[in-house]
């Protein structure tokens, strides 16, 4: 995109642009790296903790110690990644899989024998979906435990999603990009229709994962805890210098007229690597990673040496820490 004073227009923009920047704190200071280099696990893993958890709610008596909403969303994720995860194989194919158990809640507060109710629910839910996936070499890559806070609630009960990913290895080739030009917009084809219902934020979100080397367990699996979610949006990376933005950004009233070149797309997915590997906490890795499209109207007031709807990426990028454990999964 060349057009005049477009440095005017992206400062413009920031003003129109929802952003939702999860702000995240370093745990401590060392080598991080990208691409094909190791990354270390960090010694303190979760192991204990989620064990004697374990315990603790498996054992827990009606109306015995409550937890809050919030944590018990939390342990009941990292405990299911420490059941099912085991994430440290090569990979070129991943498989969602969304699942849905109740949690009972008394404003904000669990009773551990009811979270104890809920795992056992999530428990058979995700080995009844493992049995059904149809993937080679298969195993359970990361698990999301979320809330809808403005979604449904049957009066104390909150509907819990689980999200469970699976992975697998069918071509041996799991970080190889493609050379196409793609449409920008989800669910849409390459340039030339050779490849339709697969867009750009499709196929950036598959490099994305596939980006990702997972740490070594050599006595063991890997399994992921602690997983947060990382936003950028591509209105707000206008690069001066090189007079563009550096994540998806078109002013254009017929958003499927644009093709975005297989060179644009490397840039994008470069910066978008850039920006994540700054801001994301110290020795966490990336598990998964969506990107959708967003739209601001045309305002002739603002834009009318631009004319065209503001077109940009939202890049949601899932992190999480590994962990490595000697024990099996279940299955």
């Amino acid at each position: 995109m060349k057009t005049k004073n477009i440095f005017t227009i992206a400062i413009m923009m920031i003003a129109a642009c929802v952003v939702a920047v999860v702000s995240c704190t370093k745990e401590k200071t060392e080598k991080v790296v990208k691409g094909n280099e190791q990354l270390v696990i960090d010694a303190d893993n979760m192991d204990d903790y989620l064990t004697t958890f374990k315990q603790k709610l498996l054992s827990a008596e009606k109306g015995g110690e409550t937890i809050s909403l919030d944590q018990a969303r939390r342990d009941l994720s990292n405990l299911l990644n420490f059941d099912f995860g085991d994430a440290n194989y090569a990979t070129d194919m991943f498989q969602h899989d969304t699942l849905f158990v109740k949690l009972s809640c008394d404003n904000g507060i669990v009773d551990m024998f009811q979270l104890a109710s809920t795992y056992n629910e999530a428990l058979s839910k995700i080995t009844a979906s493992y049995r059904a996936v149809d993937l080679p070499d298969k195993s359970v890559y990361a698990i999301f435990c979320e809330y809808d806070e403005s979604g449904y609630r049957d009066g104390n009960t909150e509907d819990m999603r689980i999200v469970v990913t699976y992975r697998g290895l069918g071509n041996n080739t799991p970080n190889t990009h493609d050379t196409l030009d793609w449409k920008p917009t989800r669910y849409s084809s390459t340039c030339d229709g050779s490849i339709i219902h697969w867009g750009a934020p499709e196929t950036m979100g598959q490099w994305l994962i596939n980006s990702q080397v997972m740490p070594g367990c050599e006595n063991g699996r890997l399994y992921l805890t602690d997983h947060e979610d990382w936003y950028k949006e591509g209105c707000y990376t206008y690069d001066a210098t090189d007079g563009r933005f550096k994540i998806f950004t078109e002013f254009t009233f017929r958003i499927d007229t644009v093709c975005i070149s297989h060179e644009d797309m490397e840039y994008y997915f470069d910066n978008i690597l850039d920006y994540w590997y700054v801001e994301k906490p110290s020795n966490y890795v990336l598990t998964d990673a969506r990107i959708d499209v967003f739209m601001i109207p045309y305002d002739p007031h603002n834009l009318e040496h631009h004319p065209g709807d503001c077109w940009y990426w939202r890049v949601k990028i899932t992190h999480a820490k590994p962990n490595c454990t000697s024990t099996d999964p279940l299955e």
